[in-house]
């Protein structure tokens, strides 16, 4: 079941327009992702145009009001998002920022219920990360007992390294680093858990992306969607 309400955006923490976001067209995409559109807002707190808005961050979670992943998406108005687990109740909101990095407040909150049979294949799903706790990053989709490499970056998404061992393949990750491997079992579901260190910092951004290395020299080699997470206090 889809839900949408008003949400209204806030930059430098004052009153502004609102905006609507829901699910634009249909809920899923042929890519297997959950698309979403809103309004920009037209003024700032004082009355003045808000002409120099920079872009939008969506934030979503699997609590109401803890927003443990984010995406930045820039000057668009709607966007995908992936590695969604179906059957599961995600929650959505928004912020704008502008040119100078002020960010506004919250929007309200949209949740949305993740049909079954959403994905695209492979598809990477994350739990939240929760300081000095277990997470588990899964691999959906996958070869029966094919590895899968997990890779975390804390520099962020973007145009990261073209490996050779994979053919070339382009990852989506700046300066990634690999922190396990794990073989798919007989559904093509590959688990890796791994805990979180105690030391984090809470609000430390970390961006995740799995690959599979197929095929003579890694040719036909594939990667995952790629999450970016925020550590979470315990």
């Amino acid at each position: 079941m889809v839900t949408s309400m008003l949400m209204s955006l806030v930059l430098h923490g004052c009153v502004t327009t609102s905006l609507d976001m829901q699910p634009q067209g249909t809920l899923v995409d042929s890519a297997g992702q959950i698309r979403l559109s809103w309004e920009a807002p037209t003024t700032r707190a004082d009355g003045t145009p808000a002409i120099d808005i920079a872009g939008f961050r969506l934030h979503y979670g699997l609590t109401s009001g803890t927003y443990a992943f984010l995406k930045t998406v820039g000057s668009h108005t709607s966007s995908g998002v992936s590695g969604l687990e179906p059957g599961r109740t995600y929650y959505f909101a928004i912020t704008a920022y502008d040119s100078a990095g002020n960010e506004s407040r919250l929007s309200d909150e949209l949740a949305i219920t993740i049909p079954l049979g959403i994905g695209q294949t492979p598809m990477l799903i994350i739990d939240p990360l929760r300081r000095g706790q277990a997470a588990r990053f899964r691999v959906t989709g996958t070869n029966p007992e094919e590895v899968v490499s997990f890779l975390y970056s804390t520099s962020g998404e973007g145009e990261g390294p073209c490996s050779p061992q994979l053919g070339g393949l382009c990852v989506d990750l700046i300066d990634p680093h690999v922190f396990g491997e794990a073989a798919a079992d007989s559904t093509g579901l590959a688990t890796l858990p791994h805990t979180i260190p105690g030391n984090a910092s809470p609000g430390q951004t970390i961006a995740i992306q799995a690959v599979i290395q197929r095929g003579p020299s890694g040719l036909a080699s594939i990667k995952t969607n790629s999450i970016t997470a925020r550590v979470l206090d315990q």
